[in-house]
């Protein structure tokens, strides 16, 4: 094999973006879950917002509603309340308020993350990184200083392209994710891919979130292409 592409994606500066106009974890989720709605179809942020509005994640209106205070009556001991006071249940009762998240604000989100999406895409050479103030030329700056470490031990040519809406399971992932394939005539051929997932040790059940990275071959494919390579 002596030429590979790797597409490059970073859920990192994504959720960031996201976070900025406070979107719900469960929001964040699911529009991460659906990038490629974004990049592949003209209406995807029509689409995705209404996706969201049938399944309740946020308000067809913009309107948001406001949290409901709880009562301040006494209320006879139970296995829940335990010796908590009433200013903890009403804390607690108003940190489990799940409201409905404006439609309008979340088509601005997705505004916002439509136009990262398909202006930071594409050969990583063609990509500027001059702007290291903006989050195109910090994500660009820091694909390029990975990519050059990397190419340190790298003995085939290799393709690197930045496609953030590559769909490789979003939902643990929290920094850098790479797909590797091989092309051949029209086709490509899936290698492997990974990325970092710090949080998936908690997520497992472990006690706190652990700097982690993986990544899983094909070997199916590798032994594939070697098998047509050895027959040319």
């Amino acid at each position: 094999m002596e030429r590979a592409t790797v597409k490059l994606g970073h859920i990192g500066y994504l959720r960031s973006l996201l976070e900025k106009f406070d979107l719900s974890e469960v929001l964040i989720g699911f529009t991460l879950s659906n990038l490629q709605l974004l990049t592949q179809k003209t209406n995807g942020i029509e689409e995705l917002s209404k996706m969201a509005s049938d399944i309740g994640l946020i308000d067809p209106g913009n309107k948001v509603s406001e949290p409901t205070q709880a009562k301040h009556t006494e209320s006879p001991r139970s296995d829940n309340y335990g010796r908590r006071d009433k200013e903890q249940i009403n804390s607690r009762s108003k940190n489990k308020e799940t409201n409905s998240f404006s439609g309008k604000k979340y088509t601005e989100s997705l505004e916002s993350l439509s136009e990262l999406l398909c202006t930071f895409a594409g050969d990583l050479n063609n990509i500027s990184d001059s702007d290291n103030d903006s989050t195109f030329g910090k994500a660009s700056h820091y694909f390029k200083l990975v990519v050059g470490k990397a190419m340190n031990d790298i003995s085939i040519e290799v393709d690197f392209i930045v496609d953030c809406a590559a769909q490789r399971g979003f939902t643990y992932y929290t920094g850098i994710i790479f797909d590797m394939e091989y092309k051949r005539g029209s086709n490509s051929i899936p290698l492997g891919g990974g990325g970092r997932y710090d949080g998936l040790v908690k997520l497992l059940g472990g006690p706190a979130e652990v700097p982690a990275t993986g990544f899983a071959v094909n070997i199916d494919s590798i032994l594939s292409i070697n098998s047509m390579d050895q027959k040319k």
